[in-house]
């Protein structure tokens, strides 16, 4: 009895050591895996100069209209996180609060940076591997999902971009780095192939991959990354695929309903008569779809879209005085059609970009015409800026989604749409300079928190 009793309590020391040190094992590895800061807070935001930077590819890309032959990009590294800030997020189904960007190397290497929080990564493992997950550790999940709240996860990517016949080489993992974790090239490899072959399988992938069949060649040198591509063999315009760039199919589908509605409307005349027939409607369907947001989203991109809000060349480009002379001008606001343009394009910039994309080409397009030898105009400005909020209120929240509804709906005069500056800013004396801007934007932001439909919602 005495060896059997001795033999129970070293059997059940030692399940006890292996469990301390398994645990003591579990803590090393988190401690070295989980961060308690996020090595990426967020994407790149879009400056002034970067509008020019992108009008310049815009301009370039368009020049290469020759379906037949090769194009060629040439991207610096800033270009590549700015459209990872804006696409990634429309066309992946990203976890809140993550966030990644690119480093270029002056050849061949890249690195890519990435940050999400640890609580993502154990509620999808919780979620695939409850059922497995014994009833004894139980309080041990408990602890590790309560552990890693408020930890993040960083992650270092080191690839080799170069040119190889077949494109699957032509971007190799060297090492993968979790947190203080750095894997060997072997485990790395296994990993980022695991994590690809993962990727391919989401649906909202798509885009991706059948983006990546288009490309030709991949070459990093000082710096940049030079992309060579074909266009798409369908249609006749370098940019007919704006709408599947930006847009989920199911939001075009949306954007039609609303761009047919318009169509049965009277093609010109005063904005806020074709503005209240979108918002009627998009009331009455919120009643059945339960999402004002998405409603109010299709809406605006529909209007811009009768605007010739796809043309995007004529929208970026702001030279020759005019940025906009060639696309449509169907409606009116205080009699004024460039007012109506203004307001309509900055709210379509708005929702398929972000708002301060479209502030600074509004922006931008004032100091182009004073540089021009034209004034900057108070009334294009305020039209501009009202755009992007009128934007943001129908789409910040369910609450300020359906408010906007309420009040364009019933909208009946000019002033419901866009502030009445007044006879101070009449259209002789509406002439300013860039010395007046900071003092321009102060006034229009004070004249849209006294309007209904624009004060900025908390």
């Amino acid at each position: 009895m005495k060896i059997i009793l001795q033999a129970l309590i070293y059997f059940s020391s030692t399940i006890v050591a292996l469990a301390l040190a398994a645990l003591a094992l579990a803590w090393f590895i988190l401690s070295l895996l989980l961060a308690e800061t996020p090595a990426i807070t967020a994407f790149e935001s879009t400056s002034l100069n970067d509008i020019k930077r992108i009008k310049s590819l815009a301009l370039d890309f368009s020049r290469q209209s020759d379906l037949s032959k090769n194009k060629t990009l040439l991207l610096s590294e800033r270009d590549i996180n700015l459209g990872i800030g804006h696409f990634a997020p429309l066309q992946v189904d990203i976890p809140a609060n993550s966030f990644l960007k690119v480093e270029l190397a002056e050849s061949r290497e890249a690195k890519i940076f990435a940050t999400l929080p640890a609580s993502t990564i154990w509620q999808e493992f919780h979620r695939q591997y409850q059922k497995s997950i014994p009833t004894l550790l139980s309080p041990a999940a408990r602890w590790l999902s309560h552990h890693i709240e408020k930890k993040w996860i960083n992650l270092r990517w080191h690839l080799i971009i170069e040119p190889n016949d077949d494109p699957k080489k032509w971007i190799q993992t060297n090492t993968l780095a979790l947190g203080d974790i750095d894997l060997n090239s072997t485990l790395s490899r296994k990993l980022a192939d695991a994590i690809y072959q993962k990727a391919i399988q989401r649906p909202d992938t798509a885009l991706a991959r059948e983006s990546w069949k288009n490309l030709r060649n991949l070459k990093i040198f000082n710096h940049q990354l030079m992309v060579e591509f074909v266009l798409p063999t369908q249609g006749a315009s370098v940019l007919n695929s704006y709408q599947s760039l930006m847009l989920s199919a199911n939001e075009q589908q949306l954007i039609e309903i609303y761009y047919q509605k318009i169509q049965t409307l009277p093609s010109r005349g005063p904005l806020v008569n074709v503005m209240a027939e979108l918002f009627k409607l998009a009331k009455q369907r919120s009643n059945e779809t339960l999402d004002p947001i998405a409603e109010n989203r299709g809406a605006l991109l529909a209007l811009s879209k009768k605007y010739g809000g796809d043309q995007l060349i004529n929208i970026l480009q702001s030279r020759s005085g005019n940025a906009l002379t060639s696309a449509p001008k169907p409606y009116t606001i205080f009699a004024r059609q460039d007012l109506a343009q203004h307001l309509v394009l900055s709210a379509g910039l708005s929702l398929v970009a972000n708002q301060n994309l479209a502030e600074l080409i509004g922006i931008d397009k004032e100091l182009s015409d004073l540089m021009g030898g034209r004034a900057i105009s108070a009334w294009d400005l305020m039209a501009d800026k009202a755009g992007v909020r009128l934007a943001e209120n129908a789409t910040a929240s369910v609450q300020s989604a359906q408010k906007t509804q309420k009040w364009f709906s019933k909208a009946r005069r000019d002033h419901h749409v866009l502030p009445d500056l007044g006879q101070e800013f009449k259209y002789s004396e509406d002439r300013f300079n860039a010395e007046d801007l900071a003092e321009l934007e102060l006034m229009i932001e004070l004249y849209m928190e006294q309007h209904g439909a624009l004060q900025k919602q908390m």
